[in-house]
């Protein structure tokens, strides 16, 4: 009799490993649904980054006081083509951070090499998350960037499109005398 209940339980358990797995495959495939373009913003990110229409991808400028700031307000721009930003924020159940640490021999390749590394955290390890801290130096004729991102797996999070890569294309990091502000301009491949 115990052994008859011991099985019946064993069996129970692998029926419910199976429909996690089956929830997980779903949310998994949730995540290559058809991009909408988000061409508009919040007014508490207008001062952060704007998008522009751009046939096949998404085009966007993200400002910042400092280059740190514009670096950041890049990636939230990034991330928010794929995911809603306020629920990364709100989400507190399995908050988990990742160490992203770049080079580039200009700022245009730091830029690129920053945002290519937030892309591969999404495709290898599902993680989506937002620029906790961040921080540029320059070396000799090197620039650095480390940046500690806070968020959860993207299991967790309904996403509304895909990014496949960053390009180079019309990418710029500018700093206008005039608006004493950074700018940086990002095209990336949908």
């Amino acid at each position: 009799m115990q052994e008859s209940e011991d099985r019946i339980q064993v069996s129970a358990c692998r029926i419910n490993l199976v429909i996690s797995e089956l929830n997980y495959s779903i949310k998994f495939l949730n995540l290559f649904k058809p991009l909408k373009l988000m061409t508009t913003h919040t007014d508490k990110d207008s001062d952060k980054y704007i998008f522009f229409d751009k046939t096949a991808d998404a085009k966007f400028q993200a400002f910042g006081n400092t280059l740190d700031e514009a670096f950041r307000n890049a990636q939230e721009a990034m991330i928010s083509l794929m995911y809603s930003l306020d629920t990364i924020i709100d989400y507190e159940f399995d908050k988990e951070t990742r160490e992203i640490i770049v080079e580039g021999a200009n700022l245009e390749s730091l830029l690129y090499n920053f945002l290519e590394e937030v892309i591969f955290l999404m495709n290898a390890e599902f993680f989506v998350g937002l620029v906790d801290r961040l921080q540029i130096i320059k070396i000799e004729e090197i620039y650095k960037l480390k940046a500690i991102l806070s968020g959860t797996l993207a299991i967790n999070l309904e996403s509304h499109g895909e990014i496949k890569a960053v390009t180079y294309n019309e990418m710029y990091v500018k700093f206008d005398e005039d608006k004493q502000m950074y700018t940086a301009q990002v095209v990336v491949d949908l």
